[in-house]
C-alpha cells in the first residue's frame, strides 16, 4: 500500500502510539490519552455520531480516512473503524499529511 497516511501509521505503530478498536479507543479517550481520532469512512452512523460527540466533548480533532478493512490491514488486525493516536507529535504529523492531501 503506497499511501502516506498508512505509511506514517506504520511508524506510529512501531513507536507504540496507536490505540485501535472501539473499546480501546473509548478507554484511551476517557483517560485523556488520545490526541487525534481517525474514523474509517465506512463505520456505522451510530458509531460515527457517538465518537464524534465523545471527541467534541474532549476537544479532539477528528478525521475520516480509509476503510475498516484498510485500517485492519495496516494495523495487522481484523477490520477496525477507529484509530486513536496517543502522541501529540504523531497527531500533528497525521493532520499535516491529511491537509497536504486535502482530506
Amino acid at each position: 500500500m503506497n499511501d502516506p497516511v498508512f505509511a506514517l501509521m506504520g511508524i506510529a505503530i512501531r513507536a507504540g502510539k496507536v490505540e485501535s478498536g472501539e473499546a480501546a479507543v473509548r478507554k484511551a479517550i476517557m483517560r485523556g490519552k488520545v490526541s487525534l481520532l481517525l474514523i474509517a469512512t465506512d463505520v456505522s452512523t451510530r458509531t460515527l455520531q457517538h465518537f464524534q460527540e465523545m471527541a467534541q466533548e474532549n476537544n479532539l480533532p477528528v478525521r475520516r480516512y480509509g476503510t475498516k478493512l484498510q485500517w485492519g490491514m495496516v494495523l495487522g488486525k481484523r477490520p477496525r473503524g477507529l484509530v486513536g493516536i496517543i502522541d501529540r507529535g504523531f497527531a500533528q504529523n497525521f493532520l499535516n499529511k491529511l491537509e497536504e492531501m486535502n482530506m
